[in-house]
């Protein structure tokens, strides 16, 4: 009897055990999603920050986990903790609050070079997040253009190069006619569009203004026409990203 007593406090206990165990990495898993959109002062080093920062500017070209782990650590030099699916904005203005303005740069370079790693292009997605990055830094437009320059390094939209030229003929289909998607008619109104357009009209409309709206033509001008250039830039290029990832199967 005291034999199959103490089995049963055994098995009891492991139960216990795991459920404590489990519970634990829930709420760790909790704590880690709740730091994804501003990290706690406490509790991220700013190099963990960095590494998070870097983690996301590789996983933006298109790596996959393991290989966005190895090109930070051999590129940007981070072996800091990190985290996944941060607010790319607010954890980078969170590192430039504790950080030096070397620092900040040194970030910003480590970035580009995390960019470029694979080649000299990259996609547009990538650069929109440098941008950001750029910006959120406390940086103006000539930080990134600089950077341009030194690392000889372009963007391409690969939602459009990647897309057979038959599929644009005259009189394609409608845009997301096979995809509704509620907000799909707040995207097209940052483009200037209103339902229903072709996938054509979109890549045209988001051409034309991306150029009136790029940082590099507000190289040198006030800081504050730079601020509203690049705000509005990003703006336009994650809402046509948006638009081409909802109709990527038509």
């Amino acid at each position: 009897m005291a034999f199959v007593a103490a089995v049963v406090m055994v098995i009891v206990g492991a139960g216990l055990a795991g459920f404590l165990l489990i519970a634990s990495g829930l709420s760790r898993a909790e704590r880690d999603r709740a730091r994804a959109g501003a990290p706690d002062g406490a509790d991220r080093s700013r190099e963990a920050i960095a590494a998070s920062i870097l983690f996301q500017i590789a996983r933006l070209g298109g790596l996959n986990p393991s290989q966005s782990v190895r090109l930070i650590r051999e590129v940007g030099n981070a072996f800091a903790p990190y985290t996944t699916n941060i607010d790319l904005g607010s954890w980078a203005a969170e590192f430039a609050r504790r950080s030096s303005r070397a620092e900040s740069t040194a970030l910003l370079e480590s970035a580009v070079r995390t960019a470029v790693a694979s080649g000299s292009t990259v996609p547009l997605v990538q650069y929109d997040a440098l941008l950001e990055l750029s910006f959120a830094l406390g940086f103006q437009t000539d930080a990134l253009a600089r950077l341009r320059a030194r690392y000889r390094f372009e963007y391409i939209d690969y939602a459009k190069h990647a897309r057979p030229a038959s599929a644009d003929r005259a009189g394609a289909a409608t845009f997301c006619r096979r995809k509704p998607v509620v907000d799909s008619a707040a995207l097209l109104s940052e483009l200037g569009l209103e339902p229903p357009v072709t996938r054509q009209r979109v890549i045209s409309a988001y051409r034309k203004q991306a150029a009136a709206w790029h940082p590099d033509r507000f190289f040198g001008a006030p800081a504050g026409e730079q601020q509203l250039a690049a705000e509005r830039f990003i703006r336009l290029t994650e809402s046509y990203e948006q638009l081409m990832r909802l109709c990527e199967d038509d």
